[in-house]
C-alpha cells in the first residue's frame, strides 16, 4: 500500500514538474515570439482600380539617408539636459545621462524598418473622397497582434465603442467627441485608420485578395511610376477635383473661383523625395498641367496658393518652382528636420520669428 502511495505521489511531482516546465516554455517561447519583429506591410496591396492617391515612405536603416538622420535625431535627443541633474553628485547624473543616452539610441534605432501610406478612393458622391492610414513598424509586429487580441477583448464589453468582426477582423469606431469617430482595424501587426466602416471593410478584402485579382494600369500608376527610386513616392489623380478638396482641407478659408479653376484644370500631382545624410528632407511636387502655356501662365499663382497654406507657413521651408514642359515642378527642402521637429514639439520657440519660407519663381 505505502508503495502504491509513494509511486502515486512521484506520478503527482513528475505531472506537476512537468506542467511547470510546460508553462515555462511557453512564456519563454510567447516572451521570444512578442520581442521578435514582425513583418512589415506591402502598402501597395491596398490599391484598387477605384484609387485616386497614393503616397508611400518606407524608411530603412540601409538607406543613407535614414541612417543619418536617425543619427543626428538620437544626437539631438542625447543633447537634451537631463532633468534636475544639477543637483545630483557628478557620478550620479553622469551615470544617469549615460543610461539615457543609452535608452534613447535604442528606442529611436528599433522604430526602423518602418513604412505609412495612405490611400485616397472615391466616396459615395461626387464630392467625397474616403481615406485610409495605415503604419506598420517591423519590431512591433507581434506586440500589435497581441494587443489587438487584448483590444478584442476589452473594447467589446466598452460602452460608446463598436467592435464589428468582419473576415476574422475586429474593426473598432472608437468616439472622439460628438461629432468625431476614429475607425480603425489591426491586421498582421500593421495599424490601419479609415474614414468609416466601408472603407474598412475594403481594405481588409483587398489585405487578403491581394495577388488573386489582377488590374489595368492606371492613370494613378502612370504618375506614380515616374517617382522610382525614392523613399517618399505618391501620386494624386485629378478627374474627380480631388486635387481642390486635398488643398481646401489644409486651407483655413474657402476657395474662391480662382482657385476651383487653378486646382480642377491640373491633370494630377505626384511627389518623391526622402530623408538625406545631413538630416536635411528633399522633394519634389510635380503638377501636371494641360499644357505648357497653362503652366507658364499659372505658375505664379500656383505658387502663391501653397505659400499661403498653414502648414507650410510652419517649417522652415526652402523652395524653387519652374516650369518643364506641361509641368509645374516644385522642388521642396527643409535643411535640418531634427531641429524642426524640436521646434514643432515647443510652439514657444516660433515666436521668435524664426519661421521662414523661400520661394523662388
Amino acid at each position: 500500500m505505502a508503495s502504491r502511495n509513494k509511486r502515486i505521489l512521484i506520478g503527482c511531482a513528475v505531472g506537476c514538474g512537468a506542467m511547470i516546465v510546460l508553462g515555462i516554455g511557453l512564456a519563454v517561447a510567447f516572451g521570444l515570439w512578442i520581442a521578435s519583429p514582425g513583418e512589415l506591410l506591402e502598402p501597395q496591396r491596398l490599391l484598387g482600380a477605384d484609387t485616386t492617391g497614393y503616397v508611400e515612405w518606407t524608411l530603412r536603416l540601409e538607406d543613407p539617408g535614414t541612417e543619418g538622420f536617425a543619427r543626428r535625431l538620437i544626437e539631438a535627443i542625447q543633447n537634451i539636459p537631463l532633468e534636475g541633474a544639477e543637483e545630483m553628485p557628478e557620478w550620479v547624473s553622469g551615470w544617469l545621462t549615460q543610461r539615457q543616452n543609452k535608452e534613447a539610441q535604442k528606442d529611436i534605432l528599433k522604430m526602423f524598418p518602418l513604412v505609412a501610406a495612405w490611400t485616397l478612393q472615391p466616396g459615395k458622391t461626387p464630392e467625397k473622397d474616403l481615406h485610409l492610414s495605415s503604419i506598420s513598424v517591423e519590431r512591433f509586429g507581434h506586440q500589435l497582434i497581441f494587443g489587438d487580441w487584448v483590444l478584442g477583448l476589452v473594447l467589446s464589453r466598452s460602452s460608446g465603442v463598436e467592435v464589428e468582426r468582419y473576415r476574422e477582423e475586429n474593426v473598432y469606431r472608437l468616439p472622439i467627441d460628438k461629432e468625431t469617430t476614429v475607425t480603425l482595424f489591426i491586421r498582421d501587426g500593421h495599424l490601419f485608420f479609415t474614414s468609416n466602416l466601408d472603407t474598412a471593410r475594403t481594405a481588409v478584402d483587398r489585405l487578403i485578395e491581394a495577388g488573386e485579382t489582377r488590374r489595368e494600369p492606371s492613370e494613378l500608376d502612370r504618375l506614380f511610376a515616374e517617382t522610382a527610386g525614392e523613399s517618399l513616392r505618391g501620386a494624386v489623380t485629378n478627374g474627380r477635383g480631388e486635387i481642390l478638396r486635398l488643398w481646401w482641407s489644409r486651407n483655413e478659408e474657402e476657395p474662391t473661383d480662382s482657385d476651383r479653376e487653378l486646382w480642377r484644370e491640373l491633370r494630377g500631382v505626384s511627389l518623391s523625395g526622402g530623408l538625406r545624410e545631413d538630416g536635411s528632407f528633399a522633394g519634389t511636387l510635380r503638377f501636371h498641367c494641360p499644357d505648357a502655356d497653362w503652366a507658364r501662365t499659372h505658375l505664379e499663382p500656383l505658387t502663391l496658393a501653397l505659400q499661403a497654406l498653414p502648414d507650410v507657413q510652419e517649417l522652415s521651408l526652402e523652395t524653387k518652382t519652374g516650369v518643364v514642359g506641361n509641368r509645374i515642378d516644385v522642388d521642396l527642402r527643409v535643411p535640418d528636420l531634427t531641429q524642426l521637429l524640436s521646434r514643432i514639439s515647443d510652439p514657444q520657440k516660433f515666436r521668435d520669428g524664426s519661421r521662414t519660407i523661400r520661394i523662388d519663381l
